[in-house]
Parts: structure tokens; sequence; C-alpha cells
């Protein structure tokens, strides 16, 4: 009876073999030494773990992590404000970019508006008669007339700028007139 003599298995040496460690854990040891005390409490912890007990190493590691956590929130939490206020007053300056174009365009056209119903109430009242000076008088009150209307604080206006600052508070429960 012949047989098969005894053959190694063919490797495929062209690709290299995949290691099986892992490089999200990589660990560094740090040694110290402490007063009894503290090691008695770091046994504590170690022992009080749940669901099981861990290792005194594995309760320092947690512990130090929960320290260096806490420092970066405190050092943090000092500069949260400025960066908040940076933040919105960046987004407020992106929006009034935004807005300018169109705040000028419509500028742009009321002035061309009340340039062109000046010019018709120019050439209507000098064709019936009036002299130029009494339709300039005219203008010139219609203009003052239109400034007060606008610039007075009417019941209807301290109204809707009440409703808006609700919908909209400032720090402080201001109003954005300074109350």
């Amino acid at each position: 009876m012949e047989s098969d003599p005894a053959r190694t298995s063919v490797s495929n040496t062209k690709t290299p073999r995949t290691k099986k460690h892992s490089k999200k854990r990589r660990l560094s040891q740090l040694a110290t030494w402490v007063e009894d005390p503290i090691v008695l409490q770091i046994k504590d912890l170690a022992r009080s773990y749940k669901p099981e007990p861990v290792s005194i190493s594995t309760a320092m590691r947690d512990l130090l992590k929960q320290i260096l956590q806490q420092k970066f929130e405190k050092i943090h939490a000092a500069t949260l404000p400025t960066l908040i206020r940076q933040a919105v007053i960046k987004a407020i300056r992106g929006l009034s970019n935004r807005l300018v174009y169109f705040d000028l365009r419509n500028a742009i056209a009321a002035e061309q508006t009340r340039i062109l119903q000046i010019d018709l109430y120019k050439r209507q009242l000098h064709k019936d008669g009036v002299s130029p000076e009494k339709i300039t008088q005219k203008i010139d009150e219609s203009y003052k007339m239109a400034r007060k209307s606008v610039l007075t604080m009417t019941p209807q206006l301290k109204k809707l700028i009440a409703e808006w600052e609700a919908l909209f508070p400032l720090e402080g429960g201001e109003g954005a007139r300074g109350a």
C-alpha cells in the first residue's frame, strides 16, 4: 500500500499576517508613593465597583480620568460664556450682512418712489396754477408731518414694541429701549 508522504501546507507569503492586538487601548504605567489612608480608600473604591470589584489599577485609572475631566471642565467653563458670545456675534453679523442688501434695495426704491411722487405733485400743482414757493412750502410741511408721524411713539407703536420684546427678551429682563 502506497501512501502520500506528509506535506506542509502552502502558505501565501505575499500578504502580511494581520496583527491581533488592539491599538485602541495602549496603556502606560504610572507609579507613585502614597500614604496608607489613601491606599485604603482606593482599595475600598475598587471593591465597591458594580457589578463586580475591579483591580486597584483600574480604580486608580478611573479616578485619574475623573479628576482630569473635572479639571478640563473647570477650565472650559470659564471660557464658555466668551465662546457663546463670540458665536452669537458672528451669527448676528452674518445675518446683518445678508439683510443689508435688501435694506439698501428697499431704501433706494422708497427714495425713488418719493422723488417721483414729489415730481408728479409739483407738476399737478403747477398745472393748477400754484406758485413754486407755495409748492415748496407744501412739500416741506409734508416732510415735517411724515417725520413727526414716524418718530412719535404712539400707543399702538408702544404696544407693538412691547409684544416684540416679549417674544425676544434680553438678558436681565430689560427691554430693547432700556426699559
